[in-house]
């Protein structure tokens, strides 16, 4: 992509499940953050571990130097206290791990997003939306099993006239049920102006007794009086377009299709 990239020491370091213990990964992330020729942060993959040091990272090192960061599922955790603390952009796209599985065409979308060469970006959806509509707000939100940990922190990001975004990976079909609930019951989907469902890769039930994940779907959010739409190219599977949270955008539908639209001027 004609990026000049810096690997930081102490990437690979190891504990456990976790990529160094935690004052090694504060300290790597607050040397990027002050590093001056560093324009990007750019995630080298997922992982677990965001939520431990979210409390430890400084939050004036944060508004200071304003960095752009990349990346998505547990790296969600941190673009939520970017939102919440800045109010600025970050992009919600692919891992470095990702890139080599992607066609030439998801490259160059990823590419133009980065750089911030876009004026218009639009994602259609490839499923029915689930309840109709159009709306207009901020987008927040990625990873459902990363966001809904958020929930009575003072990490969520703001979710009064927001767009929420979600999609998840490995997850059983109760279990997304509990994490949907979960944000019913908090009052979330009194708040967001409407949502945007990704890909759940891999979130299958368990056996044929049990329903599958566009009957949940329904049952939780067929009801909701804001837009819903499903299926949209983002997540843990073969697609995962970059989409800048942060940024305000548009919801439409128009029978059995939907897109999320986002223009550079609002």
């Amino acid at each position: 992509m004609g990026f000049d990239i810096f690997e930081p020491e102490g990437l690979r370091k190891k504990r456990g499940y976790l990529a160094g213990d935690d004052s090694h990964r504060v300290r790597l992330l607050h040397d990027l953050l002050e590093n001056e020729e560093v324009d990007c942060i750019w995630a080298a993959r997922g992982g677990y571990g965001l939520h431990r040091i979210l409390d430890q990272i400084d939050i004036q090192k944060l508004k200071k130097h304003n960095k752009l960061f990349v990346g998505f599922s547990d790296i969600c955790a941190l673009h939520a206290l970017v939102q919440k603390e800045t109010q600025g952009m970050s992009i919600h796209g692919p891992v470095v791990t990702q890139l080599s599985k992607f066609d030439s065409s998801q490259l160059r979308q990823v590419e133009n997003v980065v750089r911030n060469t876009w004026s218009t970006l639009t994602y259609e959806s490839s499923k029915p939306p689930i309840v109709t509509g159009t709306c207009s707000g901020i987008l927040v939100g990625g990873c459902l099993s990363v966001i809904t940990p958020l929930i009575g922190t003072a990490y969520m990001p703001p979710l009064d006239n927001s767009i929420l975004l979600l999609e998840d990976v490995g997850e059983t079909v109760y279990r997304i049920d509990r994490h949907l609930q979960h944000l019913r019951l908090s009052g979330v989907f009194d708040r967001v102006k409407g949502m945007a469902l990704g890909d759940f890769y891999n979130c299958e039930p368990r056996d044929d007794d049990e329903p599958n994940l566009e009957t949940i779907f329904k049952e939780i959010l067929g009801d909701l009086s804001v837009p819903v739409l499903n299926g949209l190219p983002f997540g843990h599977g073969n697609v995962n377009q970059a989409i800048p949270l942060g940024a305000r955008a548009n919801i439409e539908t128009s029978g059995s299709t939907g897109r999320l639209m986002v223009n550079r001027d609002g």
